[in-house]
């Protein structure tokens, strides 16, 4: 799925500006396309509802959340060896903030154009970002751009029912225990064309086409019986020699998440 990304290597962006660009991007592609996560305390109930209705759910249930707290786990292995990302961090959708940080994981080097081996993002009374363990630094307010749809709830509601309407759901009623409870597990295949519509939406640019080579994109949803929202996903994409396995978890803050800026 990297393989749609293009990065002039002779004008590499500022270190901040593309950990930012990258977390925004795979967030939100794992929060729509490849599929949200996060463990709450579920119904025991059983299944009432078709697959595809109780997917139907999820963009409102989304949008009605607080906030978010999430867990982000990316791995992509290719015939040179493999690139990681582990990222957690916090949503208020309520007063449009974001922190999040994140690592190569369990990798060598971090997933999207090389970027930081660390660094963390603070979306809060302007944009702040560390790297490396360093000092925090004020960057211009404009490079939040990539964040923006993540912490709009409106945005962010209308990314992940895009993605969902396209997706072809497999009827099977299947339940797993998740979290103190039981979430209804749905499969899906997702056309490869959601990764470059998503892309899209995130950077305000134009969709270009996704790598002739992906593969429809496999995951499965664990969601709410009751709401729709969203616990778990994971899904893998294969696109040429190139394999990508995510998991992503996800879960609903009420109260919202405190952000505040960080102390200099």
């Amino acid at each position: 799925m990297t393989d749609g990304i293009q990065v002039d290597r002779g004008r590499r962006p500022p270190i901040g500006v593309v950990f930012l660009a990258g977390i925004a991007l795979v967030v939100l592609v794992g929060i729509v396309v490849l599929a949200l996560a996060g463990f709450f305390s579920a119904s025991t109930s059983t299944p009432t509802r078709s697959p595809a209705e109780l997917v139907a759910m999820t963009p409102n249930a989304i949008a009605a959340a607080p906030g978010l707290r999430y867990g982000l786990s990316i791995e992509t292995t290719d015939v040179r060896g493999g690139q990681g990302l582990a990222s957690s961090g916090e949503i208020d959708l309520q007063g449009n903030r974001f922190a999040g940080s994140a690592d190569p994981g369990r990798a060598a080097s971090m997933l999207l154009f090389g970027g930081p081996n660390r660094g963390s993002v603070v979306l809060a009374e302007g944009l702040f970002v560390q790297a490396e363990g360093g000092p925090w630094e004020a960057v211009p307010i404009e490079n939040a751009t990539p964040l923006r749809p993540i912490v709009d709830p409106s945005a962010l509601s209308t990314a992940v029912g895009g993605a969902l309407g396209q997706a072809q759901v497999d009827p099977e009623l299947r339940t797993e225990s998740c979290g103190t409870g039981t979430c209804q597990v749905v499969s899906m295949l997702l056309p490869p064309r959601v990764t470059s519509d998503l892309a899209a939406f995130v950077s305000g640019g134009q969709a270009e086409p996704p790598p002739a080579d992906l593969m429809p994109i496999e995951a499965e949803l664990w969601l709410d019986p009751e709401t729709g929202f969203p616990v778990r996903f994971a899904a893998q994409a294969v696109a040429g020699p190139t394999t990508t396995r995510l998991v992503l978890d996800l879960e609903r803050l009420d109260p919202p998440p405190s952000i505040d800026a960080p102390v200099p």
